[in-house]
């Protein structure tokens, strides 16, 4: 009887429970990357959005003005340039000339000088104007990206988590946040599992999930990962938890799952031979 109680207590009991959230592998919080005002919303929250659709649109008549400055600037310069290829076209003949008649004693060494003067003169005013215009087609490409940078797109299919459409015709700041966006197709429960547990878990235990949503529903899957550190939890003032995150992947999810929802999971730690290291 003794050797059987002691069996019974050292004997593993096979499965850990927890609450587990779920989570998104692909999820991205969208900055505003150009400053501008809020103008307009196009999906609300909850919406299916597809890779590359405008979500947001943001107004900034400051970049806007700018660039047309510049676009200006860049046509005068431009102007300028063909004036003074014209000018060092003219002033190259006329030195060709004038280098004959030097030669020919028809003209003095001073001219023969100027002449020279002037050709290098506007080669150096045209080189400036080439650096100029070069600027120029750099800042309007920045002002161009700027612009385009109002335009907040998706960048992978999935759902919005949220929209601020209380906050249209507000102002926002580069690097503020505005949109957040997960893809279904990559959800997954995390279990914060106590560090001391860790290693009754293995990759390829099998799990059963029930959502505090859906209590009657239960839903099966494995754990895919488990993270190579620890985690530091607050559970109290002063007390403090350390935990080990565990990616549980599900067969399937109910049609209407909601990122950030809440499930009761049971690991059969019994399952699968290989230990996760």
């Amino acid at each position: 009887a003794g050797l059987c109680a002691v069996v019974f207590f050292f004997w593993p009991k096979g499965e850990i429970r927890g609450d587990a959230v779920l989570q998104a592998a692909r999820f991205v919080k969208l900055d505003v990357a150009s400053p501008g005002i809020l103008k307009e919303l196009f999906y609300e929250k909850g919406a299916s959005v597809k890779k590359g659709a405008v979500i947001a649109r943001f107004e900034n008549p400051e970049i806007a003005r700018d660039l047309e400055e510049k676009k200006k600037s860049l046509e005068i310069a431009n102007h300028d340039k063909v004036r003074l290829r014209t000018r060092e076209e003219f002033l190259q003949k006329a030195k060709e000339r004038m280098s004959i008649l030097y030669e020919n004693g028809a003209a003095g060494r001073a001219l023969c000088e100027k002449a020279d003067f002037e050709v290098l003169d506007t080669k150096e005013e045209l080189a400036g104007k080439d650096q100029e215009t070069e600027s120029l087609e750099g800042e309007i490409r920045f002002l161009k990206e700027r612009i385009e940078a109002l335009e907040l797109k998706a960048p992978f299919d999935g759902v919005l988590l949220n929209d601020p459409k209380d906050h249209l015709g507000g102002f926002f700041k580069e690097g503020d946040s505005v949109l957040e966006m997960a893809d279904p197709e990559s959800y997954f429960l995390e279990l914060l599992v106590l560090e001391q547990d860790v290693k009754k878990i293995k990759v390829g235990n099998k799990i059963r999930a029930s959502f505090y949503a859906y209590p009657t529903r239960w839903i099966t899957g494995e754990v895919v990962r488990v993270a190579p550190r620890t985690i530091e939890q607050v559970e109290k003032v002063f007390k403090v938890r350390r935990v080990i995150s565990c990616e549980i992947r599900l067969s399937d999810l109910p049609a209407d799952i909601r990122y950030g929802m809440q499930a009761s999971v049971r690991i059969d730690t019994n399952s699968q031979e290989k230990t996760v290291r």
